[in-house]
């Protein structure tokens, strides 16, 4: 399988939306009416917020020009020169000129992403999301992927682990982990991400090499 990794680029935009609405839908559409060409718009937007804010480096997967998978890394030099922390008052005033998805639904995104949101620890390289277009799974893109973002953690002076939270649902997504070396630190359950976006109980996993 031809697979290459880039950095992320303005003409990803689209196509990397709709893998993220493909792997994340069912977290932030739970509790709500929103639709998928809704979420896609604010996936879009979260995408250029994200990159004018400088919270993580995404890269995607591409295989004969098309966008079959994305990730997104945080680095600890990355957040320490990183322009500003995320609050809710910034992302409101980011969503509300989008009439097309509605104040509440803004709004609800926003704080899921917020609470979904994790500070890094020293040393640590964190993935704060990993998706597969899913005509691929199961065909080793998930794995490549990996393996590029462990491989670029092991380049940078000072990091010690690789780490990443997978919901305790996802049997496939963390039997993937467990066979490329990552291991459950902490099991995490949260309420307030129960009532959020449907999944309690989290597996906060590293990458110790």
């Amino acid at each position: 399988m031809n697979i290459h990794i880039e950095c992320m680029k303005e003409e990803y935009g689209v196509p990397v939306s709709q893998l993220l609405v493909q792997g994340f839908r069912s977290k932030f559409q739970f509790g709500t009416k929103m639709n998928d060409m809704k979420l896609q718009l604010l996936l879009e937007k979260m995408l250029v917020l994200d990159k004018q804010l400088g919270k993580g480096k995404r890269f995607v997967a591409v295989q004969e020009s098309s966008v079959i998978g994305s990730f997104s890394i945080k680095f600890q030099e990355q957040v320490r020169n990183q322009h500003s922390s995320m609050t809710i008052t910034e992302l409101l005033s980011f969503w509300k000129g989008i009439k097309e998805v509605g104040l509440g639904n803004a709004l609800g995104f926003s704080v899921r992403l917020i609470c979904l949101n994790h500070r890094l620890r020293r040393g640590e390289v964190y993935i704060s999301d990993l998706v597969v277009h899913e005509r691929c799974h199961g065909s080793g893109v998930g794995k490549t992927m990996l393996e590029w973002a462990i491989g670029q953690a092991a380049l940078q002076p000072g990091n010690q682990f690789v780490s990443l939270h997978v919901s305790d649902s996802n049997v496939g997504a963390k039997h993937l982990y467990e066979r490329m070396g990552f291991r459950t630190l902490e099991i995490q359950n949260s309420t307030l991400l129960a009532w959020l976006i449907g999944e309690k109980k989290w597996n906060y996993m590293i990458y110790e090499g």
